[in-house]
């Protein structure tokens, strides 16, 4: 889809006022593409193409149930883990 500027000027005149903080850190984060090296650098990686090992996704599934189950670390209790 190639939209011209006046495209984005119309779809930006149409949002609602409460979306406005949102979007306009979206855009404004695109004005520092080009300038920032690190910014950059992650643009022009590739994407993580390898396919996801059978340990892998039952890791994942098993950090959903925990999080479904509420079995979670509180920040505090990760700290003290961390210093001790």
């Amino acid at each position: 889809m190639n939209l011209t500027r006046e495209d984005i000027h119309r779809l930006v005149d149409s949002l609602h006022e409460g979306d406005l903080p949102t979007v306009g850190e979206y855009l404004q984060s695109f004005q520092s593409i080009g300038s920032d090296e690190l910014l950059n650098s992650l643009m022009a990686a590739p994407w993580d193409d390898e396919p996801e090992s059978p340990e892998e996704a039952a890791a994942v599934r098993e950090a959903y149930e925990d999080v479904r189950s509420g079995n979670l670390v509180r920040d505090e209790e990760l700290d003290s883990l961390l210093e001790g």
